[in-house]
C-alpha cells in the first residue's frame, strides 16, 4: 500500500463530508476530524448540534484525528507550486475548492453583497451595514477604491454589476442611494412635493448613468474637475442675507423659492 496515495484517499474522504456538512471546503487550519462523541465544529469552533443534541451523525471512526485544516492548506500550497496532479486538483474542485485565500475572502464577501441587495432591493450599502456578521459596507467601499484605481479584475466588477448596474457610481454613493429610494418610492405609488421653483418651464435630457460606458463616465468627471480649476464652473446663488436671515433662508427654500443658492454673510 502506497503511503502518501492513502493519506491522500482518506484526505477526499475526510473532504467530502466536511463539504457535505458546511457546504464548501473553507476548512480552518487547525481543523481535526472529531472522534467519539465530539460535537461537529463550525467554522469559529463552536458546535452545530444544537444544546441536548449529542453528537453530530457522519464521521467514521477510521478518520478521527484527522488533520483536515492543514491537508488542505497543503493541497493549496502544491496547487501554487504546480505540483498538484490536474486528476487531483479536479477532484477538489468538485467540490468546490478555492485555490487563494483572497478568491476565499472575495467569494465571502459578494455572497454577503448578494444578500444584502436582495434583502435592500440596491447594492450602495452604508459603510456600517452588516450581514449575516459580515461588514457588507466596508467591503463594497474598498471594492470600489479598488474599481476606480482600476485594479479591480473586470470579471468581478461585472458580478458585482449584474447584483446592482449603479453599484459604483462615479458621484457620491450617498445621493445614488436617495435616488435609489426617491424611485422606489415612486414605483410604490408614492408622490413627491416639487418646489415651486423647479415647475418652471425648463428642458434637460435625462439618461441612465448605467447605460454609458464607465470610461466616459471617468472622462466626463476628469473634465468637471479640470474645469472647476480653470474657474470656469459658477455657483448660481439665488439671493445674498445676512447671517441674521438664517430663518428667512430657510422659509423661502420651504416655500419652493430658491432656484439656487442662498449665500449667508456674517
Amino acid at each position: 500500500m502506497n503511503p502518501e496515495k492513502e493519506h491522500w484517499r482518506r484526505g477526499v474522504e475526510a473532504s467530502v463530508i466536511y463539504n457535505r456538512l458546511h457546504g464548501d471546503l473553507k476548512v480552518p487550519f487547525t481543523y481535526r476530524v472529531p472522534g467519539g462523541q465530539e460535537k461537529e465544529p463550525d467554522h469559529e469552533g463552536e458546535g452545530q448540534g444544537g444544546e441536548g443534541e449529542g453528537a453530530r451523525e457522519v464521521w467514521p471512526a477510521s478518520l478521527a484525528a484527522f488533520p483536515l485544516g492543514q491537508r488542505i492548506a497543503d493541497a493549496r500550497r502544491h496547487y501554487a507550486r504546480g505540483r498538484l496532479d490536474p486528476g487531483r486538483i479536479r477532484q477538489l474542485e468538485a467540490l468546490g475548492m478555492i485555490w487563494s485565500h483572497r478568491d476565499v475572502a472575495w467569494e465571502e464577501g459578494l455572497t454577503a453583497a448578494r444578500g444584502w441587495a436582495t434583502e435592500n432591493g440596491h447594492l450602495l450599502a452604508p459603510l456600517d451595514a452588516v450581514y449575516r456578521g459580515h461588514k457588507v459596507g466596508i467591503w463594497l467601499k474598498n471594492a470600489r477604491a479598488d474599481t476606480r484605481a482600476g485594479t479591480l479584475a473586470p470579471e468581478r466588477c461585472e458580478q458585482l454589476e449584474d447584483i446592482d448596474p449603479a453599484w459604483c457610481p462615479t458621484w457620491p454613493v450617498e445621493w445614488q442611494r436617495a435616488f435609489h429610494l426617491v424611485r422606489r418610492h415612486l414605483d410604490a405609488g408614492g408622490t413627491l412635493q416639487i418646489m415651486a421653483a423647479f415647475q418652471k418651464p425648463l428642458s434637460f435630457a435625462a439618461f441612465s448613468a448605467a447605460t454609458v460606458a464607465r470610461a466616459d463616465r471617468c472622462a466626463v468627471r476628469s473634465e468637471q474637475f479640470a474645469a472647476a480649476a480653470r474657474g470656469e464652473l459658477e455657483t448660481v446663488v439665488h439671493e445674498v442675507l445676512p447671517l441674521d436671515g438664517a430663518v428667512l433662508a430657510h422659509q423661502k427654500m420651504a416655500a419652493g423659492e430658491v432656484f439656487g443658492r442662498i449665500v449667508l454673510t456674517p
